[in-house]
Parts: structure tokens; C-alpha cells; sequence
């Protein structure tokens, strides 16, 4: 991992932190944010829900991920995650701003990991479907 991608991580969580990331409402795609949802394939067929912000212009840009919360109820019916004052924050300074949805979360094939009690193996499975969108964005001609 690079310089600029660990310090892009590392804000990511401290905006997080801070609660700059709260807005998770469904809405529109908004445009002046080049918002997209992509449903990106991983290895095992799974297709994960992924907001995709990007800044203007054809980049590359540096990427910063942004992992959702997850709210009281059914998985499946979460809506997407849109973390929109941490992603204008980060778009002012030339980053795209990916934010996938777990497995079975929103739109996301498969099944959700978070339930049950081993939290080291959930959390594994959710880092490495996170490690499968990277590395599918990273094949994209606008990803640094």
C-alpha cells in the first residue's frame, strides 16, 4: 500500500470518527458528486453494491473506502450508503470515494457475515470483500 493511500485510509477512519460520514439516506444519484453504483463481481460470483463519488476529470485519482454502519433490522433491506459530507470533503481534494455495501447488505449478493459471535472471521470476510472491490476498481483507467 502506498503513502497516499494509507494517509487516504487513515482519514477516511478519522472522518468516521469525527461523524462526517453519518448521511446513509438512499436518494438519487447525485451528479454534481459524479455519483454511480456499480455492482462489482468478486472472485466467488458474489456482486457487491458499490457507490462509486468521483472528482471531475478522467484522473487517475487516489482512493479513499468508506464502510458503512450497520442499522437495526434486516440486512437486505439497509438502504445504501452515502456518506456525503465525508465524500465532498474528500472530493474537494482530488480523491474518488468508494463506499461497497457488505455481502447481503442493500443490493449486495450473498450472505451477510455480521451475524453470530466470531467477530474475527466476520470481520475477515467483510476485509476481504472490501480487498475485491479495490482490487477491481484498481483495473479502472480512473483509479490510482
Amino acid at each position: 500500500m502506498n503513502l497516499k493511500r494509507l494517509i487516504a485510509n487513515c482519514l477516511a477512519g478519522a472522518a468516521a470518527a469525527l461523524g462526517l460520514a453519518s448521511a446513509h439516506a438512499q436518494g438519487a444519484l447525485n451528479s454534481t458528486l459524479n455519483e454511480s453504483v456499480e455492482m462489482i463481481p468478486l472472485k466467488s460470483g458474489v456482486r457487491i453494491e458499490t457507490t462509486v463519488f468521483k472528482p471531475d476529470g478522467a484522473g487517475p485519482f487516489p482512493l479513499v473506502v468508506i464502510s458503512h454502519p450497520r442499522y437495526s433490522g434486516r440486512p437486505d433491506e439497509q438502504p445504501r450508503y452515502r456518506p456525503l459530507p465525508a465524500v465532498r470533503y474528500f472530493l474537494q481534494r482530488g480523491y474518488a470515494v468508494l463506499a461497497p455495501m457488505q455481502q447481503g447488505v442493500s443490493r449486495s449478493g450473498g450472505w451477510y457475515a455480521g451475524m453470530g459471535c466470531d467477530l474475527q472471521r466476520n470481520v475477515r470476510a467483510q476485509a476481504e470483500d472490501v480487498a475485491g472491490v479495490l482490487n477491481h476498481i484498481a483495473s479502472q483507467p480512473w483509479a490510482d
